[in-house]
C-alpha cells in the first residue's frame, strides 16, 4: 500500500529543502565575515538567517558555532531561542541540542566579559558540556560537539579535560570538514601544556613536555595547509600558526621553525611583527641567518614585505653596516613609495651616518605623504635640536620648510617660535621681574626674528580649537596647554611686544586646559604678571585671591605677600571671604585718588566673589 503524505507535511518538507539551499549563501557570507573579523556582518547575516530563514538543524548548528566564534551576542541569543524551541519537541535533533550548547557557551562567556558573575554562568557551562557530549552518528555534528566540549573546558580553565575531549574524538578515526579545526585546536592545547613545563637542567624540554610539543608539531604539520580556509578569526589563525613555529623552535628544529615563521608572516597584519620577533629569537646567535630570513621575506612578500625590510634595516644598523642598511631601506621605499614610513626608514639610516641634511629631506618627504606622522615630526625635531647649537640658522630654515609642509601642526609652529626666541634672547637686557628688552644696538635681524617668533606662536595658538581645550597628551609629554602658555610668556616678558591683558587671558586659558595636579607650573607666571604688569602687588593679591575663590587658581595670598595652596572646595569658600576682607584693606591703603579696581567688565569674577 503506497504511503500517503499529508499536504501540510509535504509543504513543510519542501520549505525545509528550500531553506537549506537558501542557507548556504548566507553561511558563506558569515564564514567569510568571520575570516575578516567583521562582527557586524556576522551578526546581521546570522540574525536574518535564524529569524527569517527557517534553517535546518545542521545549518543552525553552524550558525551557532560562527556566532560563538566572534562572540556575536545578538545572533547567539536568536540561535538560543530557536534551538531551545527545537530541543523541547519530542525526539529533538542532536544538531539542535549542540547548537543550544554553543549558544549557552557564548552567553556564559558574554556574561563573564561583562563581569556579570553569578550562578547562571556555571549552569550555562554545564549545559554546554552536556551538549558537547552528544553523539548523533553524523560526523560534522559530532565533531562540532567535541569542539564545543573542549572549548567549554578551556573556558572553565580545565585544559587537560579539553585536550582529552579532542584526542578522544580524533582517536575515533571519523573525519568531517571540521576535522582540521579539531586537530589544530588539539595541537594548540598540547603546545600550551608542553610550554608550561619548566625546562630541564640542560635548558631543554623535559620528556613530558617534549611529548606534548612533538604531538603539537605533528598535528600542526598535518593540518597547517587547511588553516587559511577555516572559519576562524584572524587572531586565532595567527595564534595557531605562531604556536606551530614556537613548538618547532622549542624542539630545536631550526630550519622547520624558520619556515613556520615565514608562514606566520604570510598571514599579514600584526602577524608579521610576531614572525620577525620569532626569527630574531630563533637566530639570536646567528645574525647572518636572521638577516637572510628577513631579506627573503622582504623580497618575496610583495607589499607585505615592508615589516621584514624595516627589521632588516635595523639589523644592519645594529652592526653599523650603513651600506646594507641603506640598501634595505631603499628596497622598502621602492616597495611602498607612498608610505611615509618608507621615507622615515631611509632618514633613519642617514641620521645614523651623521648626514642630517639628507635625513631632514627624507623626513620632509615622509610628511608630504602623511602630515600627521608624529614619528616623523619627533624624529625631525630630534635631528634639528642636535645641530641647533652649531648652526641655529640652518635649524630654523629646516623648521620653516617643515611648517610649509605641515601648516596645521601647532607643535611645529610652537617649536619654530621657541627657536626664534632663543636667537632673540642674547640681544636683550633683563629688567625687574625678569622682563626682557632688546638692546638699542641689536641688529635689525633681531627685531625681525622677534616678529617672526610672535607670529609663529600666534599661529600655533590659532590652530588650537577652543572646543578642544581639554587636556590632549602628546608624545614626549607635550600638550596643548604648553602652546597657549608659551605665547603668554612672550607677551608677558618681552617688553617690545608686551600685552598684559592678552597674556593674562592666555595664562588663564592654559590653566583651564590643565589638570589640577599640573596647574602649579603656570601659577607663578600669572602672579608675576599681576604684580609687575597689571597694577602692583597689593592689587595682584586681590585679583589672585578673587581668581582663587572662583577655582581657577590653587593658591590664595597671605598678608606677608606669600601664597598658600587651596586644596579643596571647602577651603576655597574660606578663601573667598578672605578675598573680600583683603579687598577692603587694600582699598583703604590705596591712594584716595586711585580708581577702584574695575569689577564690571574686565574682571567679572570679582563681582561674583563680592556677592
Amino acid at each position: 500500500m503506497p504511503r500517503v503524505i499529508s499536504l501540510g507535511l509535504a509543504i513543510a518538507l519542501t520549505a525545509l529543502v528550500s531553506s537549506a539551499e537558501a542557507a548556504s549563501p548566507a553561511l558563506d557570507t558569515a564564514r567569510e565575515a568571520v575570516r575578516r573579523d567583521d562582527v557586524d556582518t556576522v551578526e546581521t547575516t546570522l540574525v536574518d538567517l535564524v529569524v527569517d530563514g527557517q534553517p535546518d538543524p545542521a545549518t543552525l548548528l553552524e550558525a551557532a558555532y560562527l556566532a560563538q566564534e566572534v562572540e556575536a551576542s545578538t545572533a547567539t541569543s536568536k540561535v538560543r531561542d530557536l534551538a531551545t524551541a527545537l530541543t523541547e519537541q519530542p525526539d529533538p535533533p542532536p544538531a539542535a541540542r549542540v547548537a543550544r550548547g554553543y549558544a549557552a557557551l557564548g552567553t556564559a562567556v558574554w556574561y563573564w566579559r561583562q563581569k556579570m558573575q553569578g550562578s547562571s554562568i556555571p549552569l550555562l557551562f554545564n549545559e554546554a558540556l552536556a551538549a558537547g557530549r552528544v553523539r548523533s552518528g553524523d560526523p560534522s555534528t559530532d565533531d562540532l560537539a567535541a569542539l564545543l566540549e573542549a572549548r567549554t573546558h578551556a573556558a572553565r580553565g580545565t585544559h587537560d579535560e579539553a585536550l582529552q575531549a579532542l584526542a578522544t574524538r580524533r582517536a575515533e578515526g571519523i573525519t568531517s570538514p571540521w576535522t582540521p579545526l579539531l586537530a589544530l585546536s588539539e595541537a594548540r592545547l598540547a603546545y600550551d601544556r608542553g610550554a608550561a613545563v619548566a625546562p630541564g637542567e640542560d635548558g631543554r624540554p623535559t620528556a613530558e613536555a617534549r611529548a606534548d610539543l612533538e604531538q603539537a608539531a605533528s598535528l600542526f604539520a598535518t593540518y597547517a595547509d587547511a588553516l587559511p580556509g577555516l572559519p576562524l578569526r584572524p587572531a586565532k589563525r595567527t595564534e595557531l600558526a605562531t604556536r606551530r613555529a614556537w613548538a618547532l623552535h622549542r624542539l630545536g628544529r631550526v630550519d622547520e621553525a624558520s619556515e613556520a615563521y615565514a608562514r606566520v608572516y604570510a598571514l599579514g597584519g600584526d602577524a608579521r611583527s610576531l614572525a620577525v620577533r620569532g626569527l630574531a629569537s630563533l637566530f639570536t646567535y646567528e645574525p647572518d641567518r636572521y638577516r637572510d630570513a628577513l631579506d627573503r621575506l622582504g623580497r618575496t612578500s610583495g607589499p607585505a614585505g615592508d615589516v621584514a625590510l624595516d627589521a632588516l634595516t635595523d639589523a644592519w644598523l645594529a652592526e653599523n653596516r650603513i651600506g646594507p642598511a641603506l640598501e634595505a631601506a631603499e628596497a622598502r621605499r621602492t616597495l611602498a613609495p607612498d608610505d611615509a614610513a618608507s621615507w622615515r626608514g631611509v632618514a633613519k639610516v642617514f641620521e645614523a651616518c651623521d648626514q642630517p641634511e639628507e635625513a631632514i629631506s627624507h623626513l620632509e618627504e615622509a610628511l608630504r605623504r602623511d602630515p600627521g606622522d608624529r614619528a616623523a615630526v619627533f624624529r625631525f625635531d630630534a635631528i634639528a635640536r642636535s645641530v641647533v647649537d652649531d648652526d641655529p640658522t640652518r635649524t630654523i630654515a629646516w623648521y620653516e620648510r617643515l611648517v610649509a609642509v605641515c601648516p596645521n601642526d601647532p607643535f611645529l609652529w610652537n617649536n619654530l617660535g621657541f627657536l626664534l626666541r632663543e636667537q632673540v634672547s642674547p640681544h636683550t637686557v633683563l629688567g625687574d621681574g625678569g622682563q626682557q628688552t632688546i638692546t638699542p644696538d641689536a641688529p635689525e635681524v633681531v627685531h625681525e626674528q622677534l616678529a617672526r617668533c610672535v607670529q609663529a606662536y600666534e599661529r600655533a595658538v590659532a590652530l588650537i580649537d577652543p572646543a578642544e581645550d581639554g587636556l590632549r597628551e602628546m608624545e614626549q609629554d607635550w600638550n596643548l596647554a604648553t602652546v597657549v602658555n608659551d605665547l603668554g610668556l612672550m607677551l608677558h616678558y618681552f617688553v617690545d611686544v608686551q600685552d598684559g591683558p592678552r597674556a593674562e587671558a592666555l595664562y588663564l586659558r592654559a590653566l583651564a586646559m590643565t589638570e589640577d595636579g599640573y596647574k602649579d607650573s603656570y601659577v607663578p607666571n600669572l602672579q608675576r604678571l599681576y604684580r609687575d604688569v597689571l597694577g602692583g602687588h597689593e592689587l595682584a593679591w586681590y585679583r589672585a585671591a578673587v581668581r582663587a575663590s572662583q577655582g581657577l587658581l590653587q593658591e590664595v595670598p597671605r598678608e606677608d605677600g606669600g601664597f598658600d595652596l587651596v586644596p579643596d572646595d571647602a577651603k576655597r569658600a574660606v578663601a573667598a571671604e578672605d578675598a573680600k576682607r583683603l579687598r577692603a584693606r587694600i582699598l583703604q591703603e590705596l591712594d584716595a585718588s586711585a580708581p577702584e579696581p574695575d569689577t564690571d567688565a574686565s574682571d567679572p569674577d570679582a563681582d561674583a566673589t563680592d556677592r
